[in-house]
């Protein structure tokens, strides 16, 4: 709120005390001074004032404003974290700026949207109600001239308002009426369509809407003083470096499309109709990557993905074909199917013997029966577990026992299957689950001895 609006503000003045453990921040960040260019515009016209230092819209809502520094305000985060910006100081006086919404000349207007009327009048003139309107955000022009006319110059001390008097509620239905178009708004440019090639104008070689189109508005009320110190100017000098940026990436990208021939509707419709059904597909979703590579490489790039994804498929089909041993499609559908072995399909996407048949696998000569019918209740190959077996025993046989408890870390595979496995070992007596017993070292011991 404008600080010249004293009689509709709640002020409280003073050294009041404030929480700084957020810290003070050293230098100065670059915020314009509080005039009609520094005032960021909201809604078409209305203007807000904001946080010195996180931007925060403080117009409508308790905020903090300095009784030293001109223009300098605060939300309440960042006074409450003690956050500030030079040349403001922590320990400077302080008012405590509040919104008042009760009404103070009308039954229906909050002394808020008084305030906002009087500071949209004098911003925008008494002619421009759709301005002063859109100030206050919440009144209809029409309401707003009528409120205006009624209060201010109805009273008996025209043009001041009757304080002594509150006026009843306006029951006008203002939403019903049709207001003039705004001549702004009938210049319009251009409408585009699809056509129009999102506004690209060859002639100008520039587009109406360039990216980032408002790169411009950081530097428009940028200016450098001889008086101003180190940081400020340093602030200033790195938006000029993030404004270059933006041009850069800004002529990047312009080059990118006239180059790729993006622009031009019919070569781009006749590179898509070329593709087929799945590469239209993967360009449309490769299309992110295109600026990082030349075009050929980059259609090079759709084409051996649909080309690896075509003979991916024909390997799939042949798996099956050379599994029964045949060595075309020919001879695979001529073969009887009692001459077929019986095949499953792998979790892995592999076709292969059936694991529920381990005696008919590689390596079942290897195992005896009762390993046969663990490997089938377990439904693991021959050759897994007689790895399993072997890694096992190993480690017993190092250590002189294997605890079950360890078996989990020592192994990383099936839990369940790998403890099957050591529980059969165990039952078989070919490993030692416990270390043995210092009774039983004392036993061995005296045994020895006496057999000495």
């Amino acid at each position: 709120m404008d600080s010249s609006k004293k009689s509709t503000s709640q002020k409280l003045s003073g050294n009041g005390a404030k929480d700084t453990r957020g810290g003070t921040q050293e230098g100065h960040r670059n915020k314009r001074a509080r005039t009609k260019s520094s005032l960021r515009p909201l809604n078409q016209g209305s203007v807000v004032y904001y946080c010195n230092y996180c931007k925060k819209d403080v117009s409508r809502i308790l905020h903090i404003r300095c009784a030293e520094c001109q223009d300098f305000d605060l939300c309440v985060d960042c006074f409450w974290n003690g956050l500030t910006l030079w040349p403001h100081r922590e320990d400077s006086p302080y008012r405590v700026i509040a919104p008042i919404y009760s009404p103070l000349y009308c039954e229906d207007w909050s002394a808020l949207e008084e305030e906002f009327l009087l500071d949209g009048l004098e911003r925008f003139g008494l002619d421009n109600w759709t301005e002063v309107a859109q100030h206050i955000q919440t009144r209809h022009p029409l309401e707003t001239r009528a409120h205006y006319v009624r209060t201010y110059f109805g009273s008996e001390h025209s043009p001041l308002p009757d304080l002594n008097v509150i006026l009843p509620r306006d029951n006008t239905d203002y939403s019903s009426y049709v207001l003039d178009p705004d001549p702004k708004s009938l210049r319009v440019m251009h409408h585009f369509t699809e056509d129009d090639n999102a506004g690209w104008m060859p002639k100008r070689g520039d587009f109406v809407y360039e990216w980032s189109n408002e790169a411009e508005e950081i530097l428009a009320d940028l200016e450098i003083s001889p008086h101003e110190n180190n940081n400020e100017r340093e602030i200033k000098l790195r938006l000029l470096e993030i404004y270059n940026a933006k041009l850069d990436e800004r002529e990047m990208r312009k080059d990118f499309l006239l180059k790729r021939d993006l622009l031009d509707t019919k070569k781009r419709e006749a590179l898509l109709n070329s593709l087929s059904s799945y590469e239209r597909e993967l360009y449309e979703k490769l299309c992110v990557f295109a600026r990082f590579m030349p075009q050929e490489d980059f259609l090079e790039l759709i084409r051996s993905s649909s080309e690896e994804r075509e003979l991916r498929s024909q390997i799939a089909d042949l798996l099956p074909v050379r599994t029964a041993g045949a060595k075309s499609l020919e001879e695979y559908n001529e073969m009887e199917p009692r001459d077929l072995p019986h095949l499953k399909y792998t979790e892995n996407g592999n076709f292969g013997e059936d694991i529920s048949r381990p005696e008919e696998m590689d390596g079942a000569e290897l195992l005896s029966t009762s390993e046969l019918t663990l490997c089938k209740n377990l439904k693991m190959c021959p050759q897994q577990l007689l790895i399993l077996k072997e890694h096992l025993i190993r480690e017993s046989a190092k250590a002189g026992f294997l605890r079950r408890k360890d078996v989990k870390d020592l192994i990383k595979y099936d839990a369940v299957k790998v403890l099957r496995v050591y529980d059969y070992l165990i039952a078989c007596g070919w490993i030692v689950p416990e270390p043995p017993s210092d009774n039983n070292k004392q036993a061995a011991s005296v045994g020895n001895g006496n057999s000495k």
